[in-house]
């Protein structure tokens, strides 16, 4: 009797250690999922910020375009 109590209380210490192990890989993971979508964000950010400028180069481009054609 007293080893199987020994023995179950060992098997719970050991489920114990592995779900605060799991909690502590969860965390970890969390925080790398955020930062992850962090630089998701900015270069989805910057993709915005090119093609606006790319925009306005093209529109310049079209209007010295029409300008040199009716200089």
């Amino acid at each position: 009797m007293r080893t199987r109590l020994e023995q179950a209380s060992q098997e719970a210490w050991q489920l114990r250690t592995e779900h605060e192990l799991l909690i502590q890989q969860h965390a970890i993971q969390t925080g790398k999922c955020a930062t992850q979508i962090e630089q998701i964000e900015a270069l989805e950010r910057r993709g915005v910020g090119a093609e606006a400028r790319l925009e306005d180069v093209l529109k310049r481009a079209t209007r010295q375009s029409k300008r040199d054609k009716n200089g």
